[in-house]
């Protein structure tokens, strides 16, 4: 799969804070409402928005480098960190951020800004407890649901092949006509990144750097 898309996600930010229209934004609002955008434009397109990795989570789904975002993660390099600060407000250990900056849509496609406008739409009146709640109906989160509330993990890796189901009871917005010919052209891409990342790696390995 492609990698996760720093630029784009932090613009993810912006725009959900922009298109909201409020100073103030909770972050497990947004990071609900980038797992919600995220698996439409999979199921319609055949990948996510942002090419994050997800974790299943007390709280449901969650994007774990945009987490990281949000909370100003110390392993960022200047320049990241730089790059946050210029949009958006965040401080570690709040539950809150706000934008400082005008947003970059250069980062969007229209596909892109398409399903994060019809998740904005459709879920953007939720607060972050009724998000939460609603992802526990979908079964990408719903699979480790038992070891969660067991307390015997903290967070597993999901996989974004699981975000194809439509199983259970999910909104019907995600029943997508396309969804099989989308998960085709996912499975594919996935197989040639994963190919791309052994060869350049292999390649490495044989300068014997």
């Amino acid at each position: 799969m492609k990698y996760f898309d720093f630029q784009k996600s932090v613009q993810c930010l912006v725009y959900i804070a922009q298109q909201l229209g409020t100073d103030v934004v909770n972050k497990m609002k947004t990071l609900k409402l980038i797992w919600l955008a995220d698996r439409m434009h999979l199921l319609k397109y055949g990948r996510p928005i942002t090419c994050a990795s997800y974790l299943a989570m007390k709280n449901g789904p969650v994007a774990s480098e945009i987490r990281d975002i949000l909370e100003l993660n110390s392993a960022f390099s200047d320049q990241r960190r730089s790059y946050i600060n210029e949009f958006i407000l965040t401080v570690p250990k709040s539950y809150n951020y706000s934008v400082t900056g005008s947003i970059d849509l250069d980062e969007f496609s229209d596909s892109d800004l398409e399903c994060l406008d019809v998740i904005l739409a459709h879920f953007g009146k939720l607060d972050e407890f009724q998000l939460s709640d609603l992802s526990h109906e979908y079964p990408e989160w719903a699979k480790f649901e038992a070891q969660l509330e067991a307390g015997e993990i903290k967070a597993h890796k999901m996989d974004l092949m699981d975000f194809f189901n439509t199983s259970g009871n999910i909104d019907p917005i995600f029943n997508v006509e396309n969804a099989e010919l989308s998960k085709e052209l996912f499975r594919e891409y996935d197989e040639i990144s994963v190919l791309h990342y052994l060869t350049n790696n292999a390649n490495f390995a044989d300068k014997g750097t």
